[in-house]
């Protein structure tokens, strides 16, 4: 089963290279990502939707995420949600994107009135790998009026 992990930036998306901490190190993946993400002040931002498509495009059970820092000027919540992938021409799993996949998605909402940066750490992993590994996701969110 193939492992794909779809963020969600709704305008841009800047990718960076960052280490990360658990407390366990033998559960540390490196090579995490960082997302800039424009939301809307006191609106619902979806900053991704992770999924596990199997190769014969059937939804995988969804990743497990969790909130492990953030947001100081909002909330975030965590949801299932389906989601049509956008793989690429010649990806094995481009044939799934005329399917509807289960999905996990981090949704955020700044405080009412709030406007400047936020950000947000997600922890997540895949369901059923046996290795521990986690990958983190940072989401540098702009709020807008």
């Amino acid at each position: 089963m193939k492992t794909i992990f779809y963020g969600i930036a709704l305008v841009s998306a800047c990718l960076f290279v960052s280490g990360c901490e658990t407390s366990d190190l033998s559960k540390t993946y490196t090579g995490s990502t960082t997302l800039v993400v424009p939301a809307k002040s006191g609106q619902k931002t979806p900053l991704s939707n992770m999924f596990t498509p199997n190769d014969d495009c059937s939804s995988g059970r969804p990743p497990s995420i969790k909130v492990v820092s953030g947001p100081a000027h909002g909330s975030v919540n965590i949801v299932r949600s389906t989601v049509s992938p956008t793989f690429e021409p010649g990806n094995a799993l481009h044939k799934c994107n005329s399917r509807k996949l289960s999905a996990v998605s981090a949704v955020y909402v700044s405080a009412p009135g709030y406007v400047g940066k936020d950000s947000v750490r997600v922890s997540s992993q895949v369901a059923g790998n046996p290795t521990g590994y986690y990958d983190y996701y940072e989401f540098r969110i702009d709020v807008t009026k």
